[in-house]
């Protein structure tokens, strides 16, 4: 994988990744920072992975604020950080926070993206793979009924693709690279029960899957020369950039 140098600039340069304080507000803004639009993006690091595209489609049109904060899901659910043992309190306070700063900035759009996979293997006290899922679901139809009543614009919701399972060797990315794990069963089934509940919603759905991976679970990490994941979930930054006109052809008709 890419590692660093493949990570969303927004991250390694500019530092916005965790956006939860007012200096940090004042200091991520991208796009057109006079425009009388504005995009907010809420979410994980997922989200900020996606700020290259999204700054490649709405940026001419739309102030566009990141509202992130890492390993912090939309989805409210008790969570750790990695390599800790402890509840990250601090993401509850956040997402309670954005609803608050939702109301107060009254956006155009609201872009709402947290990643799938890690969130459900990070959740705290819970062992078993049933009831983790059950209380997953409970916690994503609880969350979009807040953002809903909180606020009543556009919503967009991002759904975070499967992590990488088809790996590129001596430059080369073919079948003969890819191991013979699929996007398991239980978080793809999770992921598509997020895609209906932002529908139930009102909210403008974007799978990911399909920009990715083909019919049949494969998802390269090399999409002709550029390579999709700076790691196994994170897309990396030339790949997100390239999402731009499919953003913008896609979601962009919908805002």
């Amino acid at each position: 994988m890419g590692g660093r140098d493949a990570q969303a600039e927004e991250w390694v340069v500019d530092n916005c990744i965790d956006v939860d304080s007012e200096s940090a507000r004042e200091r991520c803004v991208y796009g057109d920072a006079s425009s009388e639009k504005t995009m907010v993006v809420i979410g994980d690091s997922f989200a900020t992975h996606l700020l290259q595209g999204l700054r490649g489609a709405f940026g001419d049109e739309y102030r566009i604020l990141p509202l992130t904060l890492s390993q912090c899901p939309v989805v409210d659910v008790a969570v750790v950080r990695s390599g800790s043992s402890k509840v990250f309190e601090e993401c509850q306070s956040h997402n309670e926070k954005n609803l608050g700063l939702i109301q107060q900035i009254s956006p155009d759009v609201v872009i709402v993206a947290d990643a799938t996979v890690t969130t459900f293997n990070r959740m705290y006290g819970i062992e078993g793979s049933e009831d983790r899922s059950e209380i997953y679901r409970e916690a994503v139809d609880h969350s979009y009924d807040d953002l809903a009543q909180a606020y009543l614009g556009r919503i967009v919701m991002i759904e975070s693709p499967p992590n990488a399972n088809c790996k590129p060797r001596n430059g080369f990315t073919g079948p003969r690279d890819c191991n013979d794990e699929k996007p398991p069963a239980t978080t793809r089934a999770l992921q598509e029960f997020k895609l209906e509940s932002a529908e139930e919603h009102g909210f403008v759905t974007v799978d990911m899957m399909s920009w990715t991976c083909d019919e049949g679970g494969t998802c390269p990490a090399l999409i002709g020369n550029t390579l999709t994941r700076a790691d196994g979930g994170h897309l990396s930054s030339r790949f997100s950039a390239r999402l731009s006109n499919i953003f913008k052809a896609e979601v962009g008709p919908k805002l």
